[in-house]
C-alpha cells in the first residue's frame, strides 16, 4: 500500500511542474462578457440529488466528482452518461436593451455522449479507473445590435456584432485510490483538449441613438480558433466515521489552455465601404484560458436505510479568468487590471430515497443548486467616457445567481445493471447507466 501511495503522491507533484507558470485568461471581447464556466458533476445519480456527490462518490464518476471513492467500488464497473444541455445566455441585445435592461436570450440545444469511465478495484484496499469526461460543450450564437452607450460624451454607439461561440472541452483521466481504516485517498491526473471554432465579427453602423442599424459591412473580425492540449489533477478524500455518515473533500486544479486568436481589420476605416480584411499588427497571437480551480467539501448521511441526504460546498477560483486578461477592444484606453471575475461558492443539497428495496431497488431523487453570477466586471478608471464604453459592455449584464431545482430516478437490476435518469430545471437532461461485473 506505501508504494501506491508514493505513486499517488509523485504522480501529483509531476503534474504540479507542469502546470507551473503564470495564469492568464480570456479577452475583453463580446463574446467574453457574458460567457460563464459552469461545472456539472458527472452522472444522472448525482444531478438528480442536486449535483451533491462529494461526500458520497460510490460510483464510476468519482474519478472527476471524488477520486477517493474509486475505492468503494467492490466489482469492475463500466459507466456512460449521455446528456443534452440547453444553453441559455441572457444579453442585452436590442438596440434599446442597455436602456431598458430587457435581455434576449440566445443559445442552442447540444447533445452528447458527456462521460465515460471503466473503473475496478484491485484486492480490498486499492482501486484504479479510467474516464473519458466532456466539460465543457458551448455553442452559442448570437447577435447584438447597434446599441447606443449610456452617459457617452460623444453619443455614439456600439457597433453591431455577429458572433458565434464555440468551445468543445474533454479531460482523459487515469485514478487511483487506495482505503485504510475509515480514510479513503485518491488522485486522478488528467490529459485536457480544448478546441475553439469561434468569430466575433463587427460592422458599421448608419444612424444614431435608437435608430442606428448595421450597414453590413465589416470593421473588425476575431476568431479564435484550434486544439491545445494540457494537463490537470484531482485529489480527493473522503472519512467515514461512522457507518451511516461521510465526509469528502476535493481539489481541482484547472488546466490553462493556449488558443490562436486573429484580429483583422477593414483597411478602408474612414471610407466605411466593403473591402478585404487585414491582419492588425501583432496579431495572430496566443490568448490563453485558464479553466478555474475547485475546491469542495460534502458531507453524506443515511438517517434511514431508505434515505440519503447531501450537502457540497464547492468554492471556484473565478478570479483565475481575468488574470492577465487579453486587452482587445480599446487596448489604448483600458488595462487587464481593469477587469475582474469573484470568486464563488457553490451550494449543492440533494437526497434519495428507496421508494423500492430488495432485489431491484427502485429510487427517486430531487435536490437544489445555487451558483452565484461570476461573469467579468470592469472595475472604472479615471475617464468618463472609458468608464461609459466599459459599464455598458460588462457592468449592466443580467446578474442573476443560477438557482436549479434538480429531480431524477434510477433503478437497479439484479444488483448488475443500474440506469438513472435526471433533470436539472430548465437546462439539463442526463440519462446513465452502470454495468457491474
Amino acid at each position: 500500500m506505501r508504494n501506491i501511495v508514493t505513486l499517488v503522491v509523485a504522480a501529483v507533484v509531476a503534474v504540479l511542474d507542469l502546470q507551473a507558470g503564470v495564469a492568464s485568461a480570456q479577452t475583453n471581447e463580446e463574446i467574453f462578457q457574458q460567457f460563464q464556466w459552469n461545472f456539472s458533476t458527472p452522472g444522472a445519480r448525482a444531478a438528480g440529488m442536486g449535483q451533491a456527490f462529494i461526500g458520497l462518490a460510490d460510483d464510476a464518476t468519482a474519478t472527476v466528482t471524488n477520486p477517493a471513492g474509486i475505492t468503494r467500488l467492490t466489482r469492475p464497473q463500466v459507466y456512460a452518461e449521455y446528456k443534452r444541455i440547453d444553453t441559455h445566455v441572457e444579453r442585452l441585445a436590442a438596440v434599446d436593451a442597455i436602456v431598458t435592461q430587457q435581455p434576449t436570450v440566445f443559445g442552442v440545444p447540444v447533445n452528447s455522449v458527456s462521460f465515460l469511465a471503466a473503473s475496478a478495484p484491485i484486492g480490498s484496499q486499492v482501486a484504479v479507473g479510467f474516464s473519458r469526461h466532456q466539460f465543457i460543450d458551448y455553442r452559442e450564437p448570437f447577435q447584438l445590435a447597434a446599441r447606443p452607450i449610456p452617459n457617452s460624451p460623444a453619443g455614439a454607439n456600439y457597433f453591431p456584432v455577429d458572433a458565434e461561440v464555440n468551445f468543445n472541452g474533454a479531460q482523459y483521466g487515469a485514478t487511483i485510490g487506495t482505503a485504510f481504516s475509515g480514510l479513503r485517498l485518491g488522485a486522478t491526473v488528467s490529459v485536457d483538449q480544448l478546441t475553439s471554432d469561434t468569430r466575433n465579427t463587427r460592422f458599421y453602423y448608419q444612424g444614431s441613438g435608437f435608430n442606428a442599424t448595421s450597414t453590413g459591412i465589416v470593421v473588425y473580425r476575431n476568431t479564435i480558433t484550434g486544439t491545445d492540449t494540457q494537463f490537470s489533477w484531482t485529489i480527493g478524500a473522503l472519512y467515514q466515521p461512522y457507518e451511516k455518515l461521510s465526509a469528502g473533500f476535493v481539489y481541482t486544479k484547472g488546466p490553462r489552455f493556449h488558443l490562436n486568436e486573429t484580429y483583422q481589420i477593414n483597411p478602408s476605416e474612414g471610407a466605411h465601404t466593403a473591402a478585404p480584411l487585414i491582419d492588425v499588427p501583432g496579431w495572430p497571437r496566443l490568448i490563453t484560458i485558464h479553466v478555474p480551480d475547485r475546491l469542495g467539501l460534502g458531507v453524506a448521511a443515511r438517517p434511514h436505510q431508505r434515505v440519503t441526504v447531501a450537502v457540497d460546498f464547492l468554492r471556484v477560483a473565478y478570479s483565475n479568468l481575468t488574470n492577465d486578461l487579453t486587452v482587445v477592444l480599446n487596448p489604448e484606453t483600458v488595462f487587464p487590471s481593469d477587469y475582474i471575475a469573484n470568486d464563488a461558492t457553490e451550494i449543492h443539497v440533494g437526497g434519495e430515497w428507496a421508494i423500492v428495496t430488495g432485489a431491484q431497488p427502485v429510487f427517486i431523487r430531487s435536490g437544489f443548486v445555487r451558483n452565484p453570477y461570476h461573469g467579468t466586471v470592469f472595475l472604472g478608471t479615471s475617464s468618463s467616457a472609458v468608464n461609459a464604453v466599459q459599464n455598458g459592455l460588462f457592468n449592466v449584464n443580467p446578474r442573476n445567481d443560477d438557482m436549479r431545482m434538480t429531480a431524477g430516478a434510477g433503478f437497479v437490476y439484479a444488483q448488475r445493471v443500474q440506469v438513472d435518469v435526471a433533470y436539472v430545471w430548465a437546462r439539463e437532461f442526463i440519462a446513465s447507466t452502470a454495468i457491474r461485473f
